[in-house]
Formats: structure tokens, C-alpha cells, sequence
């Protein structure tokens, strides 16, 4: 089975047991956390993406590594993952539950890429102006990519607005070379 599937349908059963059980924003905030974990905690991968250590252990860890932190429904959640041999998706099913729960209080994931770090004001002014523009409560997040040289790319759903520098001299460079020069 596609793996972008086997995240989506998990993600989609928790959401729908969370609404159920008018849990979502705890169990938001516990797969914020756990996403947060899976992604920069070193030894939470090792142990996710191993395949030496047995289900069983895995379990136990993830039992031990989240009670107290997590409400009871995302611990018995993860024993679910882990039991069926899926543990290998979970930041995937955290990203896709959270994109649930976003779509269903109707915000939207931006981002903001600049070269350099932005003021916290200036991205307070950028998300008000997003906020506007699409009608919508939009959820920023700064992204720093030296690569942009300057400028900024503000990324909203499946819209881009590219003001970068880089961007700038590929459109200048694609116009020198289609321009004919003649002596």
C-alpha cells in the first residue's frame, strides 16, 4: 500500500476518534509534541526506523517515552501504530492529523521564506496581510534559505508569491538568453 495512504487513513481515524470524543485540541497539542520529537529527537528515529528492535520493544518504549505527557487515546493510538508495524509513518500521520485539524478550523499553512531572520513584527505585518488576502486565519511559519539571496517567498496553500532575489536573476539570465543579438 502507497504510504502517503497508509498515512492519510491513519491520520483520518484519529481525527475522527478525536472529534468524537471532543478531544481535538488535546490530542492536537500531544501529536504537536510527538512530531516535534520524531523530528529532532535522534534516538526516537533510531528506534522508529529500526528494524533490529522488535515490535514489542518499540511498544514498551512508546509507553514509557509518553505516558503522563499524552492523553490515554494518542498513547493507545501509537500502541496501534507500533502494533500494526506503521511506526515508521508516524511524523508522516502527525503531519497529515494536523493538517486535518487546520482544514477543519479553517486555517491555512503558510510559510515565509527569507534569506536571513525576520523580526517577529514583520512577520505579525505579513500574516495580517495573508489573513486578508485569502479570507482565511493563516498559520505562518519562518523558513531562513540563504539560497533566496534576498527578498522573500511567501508560500499559502498551493499559492506561491516568489519576490526573492534568486528568482529575479533566473528571469534576468532566461531573458539574455532568448534575446537575439545582432551586429
Amino acid at each position: 500500500m502507497n504510504q502517503s495512504k497508509i498515512s492519510v487513513r491513519y491520520a483520518k481515524a484519529l481525527f475522527l476518534l478525536a472529534t468524537e470524543k471532543d478531544l481535538i485540541d488535546e490530542i492536537k497539542n500531544d501529536i504537536d509534541y510527538i512530531k516535534l520529537v520524531s523530528e529532532t529527537v535522534e534516538e526516537f528515529r533510531f528506534l522508529v526506523e529500526s528494524p533490529v528492535v522488535e515490535t514489542s520493544n518499540k511498544r514498551e518504549a512508546f509507553v514509557l517515552a509518553l505516558k503522563g505527557s499524552v492523553n490515554q487515546i494518542t498513547l493507545n493510538f501509537i500502541d496501534l501504530v507500533t502494533k500494526n508495524k506503521r511506526e515508521i509513518f508516524i511524523t508522516d500521520i502527525c503531519r497529515n492529523f494536523l493538517d486535518l485539524v487546520r482544514k477543519n478550523n479553517g486555517i491555512e499553512s503558510a510559510s515565509f521564506i527569507t534569506a536571513a531572520d525576520v523580526d517577529q513584527s514583520i512577520l505579525a505585518n505579513v500574516k495580517e496581510i495573508a489573513d486578508d488576502y485569502f479570507k482565511t486565519n493563516v498559520e505562518l511559519s519562518s523558513i531562513v534559505d540563504k539560497k533566496i539571496l534576498g527578498g522573500y517567498i511567501l508560500r499559502v496553500g498551493d499559492k506561491q508569491f516568489d519576490a526573492s532575489i534568486n528568482s529575479k536573476l533566473k528571469k534576468v539570465k532566461q531573458q539574455l538568453m532568448n534575446t537575439n543579438f545582432e551586429k
